[in-house]
C-alpha cells in the first residue's frame, strides 16, 4: 500500500516540461518544449472543440483544439491546449465568442469519456 502511495504521488508530482502559452488582440501562440509553435488568428478561427479523455484526474483529461483556417503560408492553422493553460483572459476570450455553446461546454467539463464537443464554429462556417 505504502509502495501505491509513493508512486502515486511521485507521479502527481513529476517535473513535467514547460508549455508556454501566449494571447493577444491578434491570435494565440502556443510554444511547445520540442520548439514547435502552434498559432492561430483570431480572424482566422473557424471551430473551438473541445477534447475530452478517460484518463483523467490525475492527468491532462481535458484539451482545446482551436481550428483556424489557411494562415499565410497555406497551410492549416490551429492549436491544441491542455484545459489547465486556459484560464484568465484566454478563457473569457474564448467564452465570450459569439454563440459559443455554454451546454457543450459544460457537458464537456463534466465529461469522464473519450469525446469531443463541438463549443463553437465561426458563422460562415456553419
Amino acid at each position: 500500500m505504502l509502495k501505491n502511495l509513493e508512486r502515486f504521488m511521485t507521479h502527481l508530482f513529476r517535473p513535467r516540461p514547460e508549455l508556454r502559452i501566449e494571447h493577444d488582440e491578434v491570435g494565440v501562440s502556443v510554444f511547445r518544449p520540442d520548439g514547435t509553435i502552434e498559432y492561430v488568428r483570431w480572424d482566422a478561427l473557424t471551430q473551438v472543440v473541445l477534447i475530452t479523455t478517460d484518463e483523467g484526474p490525475f492527468v491532462e483529461d481535458v484539451f482545446w483544439l482551436l481550428v483556424g483556417g489557411p494562415g499565410e503560408d497555406g497551410r492549416p492553422s490551429g492549436a491544441a491546449l491542455p484545459g489547465g493553460h486556459v484560464q484568465g483572459a484566454l478563457l473569457d476570450r474564448l467564452l465570450a465568442l459569439p454563440g459559443f455553446d455554454h451546454e457543450r461546454f459544460i457537458g464537456a467539463m463534466g465529461s469522464t469519456a473519450n469525446a469531443e464537443f463541438l463549443c463553437w464554429t465561426t458563422p460562415t462556417a456553419a
